[in-house]
Formats: C-alpha cells, structure tokens, sequence
C-alpha cells in the first residue's frame, strides 16, 4: 500500500523451476516459502519477518513401502 510503483501479480499455485525462471529473467522479487531458498542459482533469499507461519507436511501413499516407513520413522525423530 505505501508502494504506489509496485505492482503485485499472482504466481500459479503451484511453483515448478518455470515460475523461478520467470522471476529471474523480468528481474522480479518472489515471495515464497524458506523450503524453496536453494532452488535457483540466480536468486538470493532473504527471510521476512512477518511472523506469518504456513502449515508444512509429509504426503505419502496410504499403504506405504517399507523404505517410506523408515523415512517417515526418520522424520518422526528428528521433529
């Protein structure tokens, strides 16, 4: 709001790497969540402090492989 030169677009709901290289060839600042902050070469990030929290999760068959049980143990750990 107290930008009057700076114009807002929607990205898709879903980011793939063509979203990032779009942003990076028009020059454009991406607001996106800290999971994506290695994605791109070109790109640096810089964390906000809004204070905004997003929910972040595991999907996963509902018969899952033995070798996904052992991740979601591991994950299980480690959180």
């Amino acid at each position: 709001m107290n930008c009057k030169n700076v114009e807002i677009l929607d990205a898709p709901l879903y980011y793939d790497i063509n979203v990032f290289n779009k942003c990076e060839e028009a020059g454009c600042l991406l607001v996106t969540l800290e999971c994506w902050k290695d994605i791109h070469p070109a790109f640096k990030t810089i964390p906000l402090s809004s204070g905004e929290t997003i929910p972040y999760g595991v999907i996963y068959a509902k018969q899952p492989t033995e070798d996904a049980l052992k991740v979601l143990d591991i994950i299980k750990d480690v959180i």
